[in-house]
């Protein structure tokens, strides 16, 4: 959906059991005593003589996590599967000897890192800072590389992480969004310019729940859609193969519309009903309470606190609506309503949005209102204005 589309894509497993790191198996197994001393030299200890970066599948019962390879002949490796190497499996007890090769072991990920970058002749290799800091997994990867497989280490690039809150971004524990649930509600070309727009080594603070978080990415696409700064670079590497025309209605105006009722026809007007997905989307899952808003069905408690100004002015207003079809227009009959019983814009506002929807905020009024029934609204204000 990010229409990434890669040449070839490899899995590691596979990888193991095509024999693709076959060659690097044997080598780190005939160089076993190179990996120890790096490995000592990071973790400044010395390593025990039968100690072997290799796991290998048992045979008996299919393990891999339980099994510890004990020595190397040159063909083939000792391997004992312990029952209590670990607590959370539990080993069968067999001995024996078996390949290494074509899928039966695998290399702890530190060495394997360095194994690929040497098997593929990788020179650049991105990675988050927890693996960059200093010892970490990028030092100990780097100086196989180096000492044990005589390879240049590729080009170091370590990047920052996206932030929920504050905190690492997890799918797993549940903090943030999954890439999936990125895409699905900023959509493709969005979810490319958040990540394109934002330097590798600054954290990408982005707290979806609500907050106005989703809307901004879009607020800053428009912007950058027009923009003759560098942002506009971000706007021209986030595009598909067709550059997608860019409306200059906000999404938090567009998040309004389509809580309305009748609105379709002004989407459709400007082109926007492929974002409309979007802005459904983040007011149904993500959008702050202050931002959702459903036309009451019923006279709302709201609506019975009104000032006898406020309900006069509902009364007013009801013979402006039949004749109103512009709402920019109808917005100004709003203010001058308002002005004729001395009564403050926000004080007007308020009776509207109480009336209609039990808040004292809302969506712009003109817009609210257009988009109803007439024969509704009639009755409604009608109805509070009466009372």
């Amino acid at each position: 959906s990010l229409d990434i589309h890669p040449d070839k894509l490899y899995t590691t497993s596979q990888l193991y059991q095509e024999g693709a790191f076959n060659k690097a198996i044997l080598h780190v197994l005939d160089n076993v005593q190179k990996v120890r001393d790096v490995y000592g030299d990071m973790y400044k200890k010395t390593l025990a003589s039968d100690w072997f970066p290799l796991q290998v599948i048992c045979p008996s019962c299919g393990k891999v996590g339980t099994t510890k390879v004990t020595g190397w002949d040159g063909k083939e490796v000792s391997f004992f599967c312990d029952p209590e190497l670990v607590k959370w499996a539990k080993g069968c007890g067999t001995k024996e000897k078996i390949s290494p090769l074509d899928g039966n072991g695998k290399l702890p990920w530190k060495v394997e890192w360095a194994a690929k970058w040497w098997t593929f002749g990788v020179t650049i290799e991105g990675a988050g800072k927890d693996h960059a800091s200093a010892g970490g997994s990028y030092d100990i990867s780097m100086n196989l590389c180096e000492k044990v497989f005589g390879k240049k280490p590729p080009l170091k690039l370590a990047y920052e992480f996206f932030l929920s809150g504050g905190k690492k971004m997890s799918s797993s524990k549940g903090i943030g969004l999954t890439g999936e649930e990125l895409v699905e509600v900023l959509g493709t070309q969005r979810a490319r310019f958040l990540m394109i727009k934002s330097p590798p080594n600054q954290a990408v603070e982005f707290t979806p729940y609500d907050t106005d978080s989703i809307p901004k990415v879009f607020d800053d696409y428009q912007l950058a859609s027009s923009s003759k700064d560098d942002i506009q670079r971000a706007f021209e590497l986030s595009q598909k193969k067709e550059v997608e025309s860019v409306s200059k209605i906000r999404f938090a105006t567009l998040a309004q519309w389509v809580q309305m009722p009748n609105m379709e026809g002004q989407i459709k007007k400007e082109k926007l009903d492929e974002w409309a997905k979007f802005a459904k989307i983040w007011g149904e899952k993500y959008a702050p309470e202050s931002e959702k808003f459903l036309i009451a069905q019923e006279i709302p408690d709201q609506a019975k606190a009104l000032s006898d100004a406020q309900k006069q002015f509902l009364k007013n207003l009801i013979e402006k609506v039949d004749n109103a079809t512009d709402a920019e227009e109808f917005q100004k009959t709003i203010y001058e309503t308002a002005t004729k019983v001395n009564l403050s814009s926000k004080e007007a506002f308020s009776a509207i949005y109480a009336s209609l929807i039990g808040k004292d905020h809302g969506p712009k009024a003109a817009w609210l209102i257009l988009s109803l029934n007439k024969e509704f609204l009639r009755k409604r204000f009608t109805e509070i204005s009466a009372s």
